[in-house]
């Protein structure tokens, strides 16, 4: 039983992705900020790119808002599309909001061109990257991978924080389309990165996770002890540590 339990584990394990949400797009870009004041924003920047990163953030702004309002429509109808009859009436409640269509040029059209338009006209900038990780997410939820793999191919240059974001999303989604080679090429290079520190434990158990999934069980077990050395009360620390159980016993059996 055990030898069948792991591959369900490993795959759910590795469609995860970095829990980049549209809200958390804000919150990053808040401590971005601080960053920057705190550290002198004209060392990292000249006041005319930044001038023009205000301007193309206030664009995504704007489509991110655009893409909330749309979804919390079609998120509505979704909870009270299947609301229970009335007892005493047999009437059911109407459905509240809008229905989607399933079509994602019909759902969601202006705003896929708006966020496609930003990334190619400043695909390194932070609004771009955050354009590419919007986008990502939705296409992900249209089953389009290759077109999310391809839009953030396109803003893997960015650099700091964001960039992290995005070449950690990369790899996941490299993974999701059977390119767990490229995947832990992307993650092993990130891992290097300062400013992907503070994601290195879950790169790492990703990094383990395309290992086994490529039969190299020597390396993913490699990969699982290092999250757990590194990172033991954690959450990523937690998986790795029954990962790696599960490996091991899965080992043993055959």
């Amino acid at each position: 039983m055990k030898d069948k339990v792991q591959p369900d584990i490993v795959t759910q394990e590795l469609k995860k992705g970095f829990e980049w949400t549209t809200t958390h797009s804000k919150l990053v870009l808040i401590v971005i900020g601080a960053l920057l004041v705190a550290g002198g924003a004209g060392a990292a920047y000249s006041f005319v790119n930044e001038r023009k990163e205000t301007s193309l953030q206030e664009k995504y702004f704007v489509l991110e808002n655009d893409y909330e309002k749309k979804k919390e429509q079609f998120d509505l109808y979704t909870a009270t599309a299947n609301q229970p009859a009335d007892p005493k009436t047999k009437v059911a409640p109407k459905a509240q909001g809008v229905k989607a269509t399933g079509d994602l040029a019909q759902d969601y059209g202006t705003v896929e061109k708006g966020l496609r338009d930003l990334i190619n006209e400043a695909p390194s900038s932070r609004a771009g990257a955050m354009s590419a990780l919007l986008l990502t997410d939705l296409y992900k939820s249209y089953n389009k991978g290759p077109e999310a793999l391809e839009i953030l191919k396109k803003s893997s240059g960015t650099r700091g924080t964001m960039g992290a974001f995005v070449k950690a999303e990369l790899g996941t989604q490299m993974a999701d389309q059977k390119d767990c080679e490229g995947a832990i090429k992307t993650w092993s290079d990130l891992a290097k990165d300062k400013s992907a520190a503070f994601m290195a434990p879950q790169l790492k158990l990703k990094m383990g996770l395309c290992a086994e999934t490529l039969g190299k069980k020597n390396e993913a077990e490699d990969y699982y002890k290092q999250v757990i050395a590194d990172a033991k009360d954690t959450t990523a620390g937690r998986s790795a540590e029954k990962l790696l159980r599960l490996l091991q016993s899965t080992t043993t059996v055959q």
